[in-house]
């Protein structure tokens, strides 16, 4: 398979997008680009910390510039944030990524699973009554989410049975496939 020279990855939290990405872009030699890891080198602390010592608004303000220049290069791995797609500019953004002409035609990967796979890789699935109030909240914004997540996606890959390896083994295929 020819490398491409851009992809980007999306998926819900538990899909493994940034490990994946990571795999693909030592395999591919290409330079990674994972907004968790963007926002952390911006703002000197982590997506999640943000979120909680600033809030949910300041995280997406910050995800959407780090996403959007990461974007705009066009090359490269770039792994999105689970939330990222609730932005409109993103998706915007992601739909002229997909769209051909001046460096765009690029693929953007969906790896989708199941939202009891996810809740589990998660950390969710404890029979604890006290995450009863976390996992409604938590499955309301993975069913809120999904539907962008498709929207944007050109391919989609089933991770709930793969791991890092096994699911940019099927990225690798797909991809391969849609070549030929």
């Amino acid at each position: 398979m020819t490398r491409p020279h851009a992809i980007v990855l999306v998926g819900p939290p538990g899909s493994g997008a940034p490990e994946v990405a990571r795999v693909l872009a030592q395999r591919w030699d290409l330079p990674l680009h994972d907004t968790d890891a963007l926002v952390e080198a911006r703002t000197g602390r982590s997506a999640a910390d943000v979120l909680v010592q600033d809030g949910e608004t300041q995280l997406r303000l910050i995800e959407r510039e780090v996403a959007l220049d990461a974007l705009r290069g066009r090359a490269g791995v770039v792994a999105l944030g689970s939330g990222t797609v609730d932005d409109e500019q993103i998706r915007a953004e992601l739909a002229a990524w997909t769209g051909g002409g001046a460096g765009g035609g690029a693929p953007v990967v969906l790896l989708d699973l199941a939202a009891t796979t996810a809740a589990r890789r998660a950390g969710l699935h404890a029979g604890s009554t006290a995450l009863v109030g976390t996992r409604a909240r938590w499955r309301a914004l993975f069913d809120a989410r999904h539907p962008f997540y498709v929207e944007v996606a050109t391919v989609v890959i089933d991770v709930d049975d793969l791991d890092d390896d096994g699911a940019a083994d099927a990225v690798s295929t797909v991809l391969a496939a849609a070549e030929s």
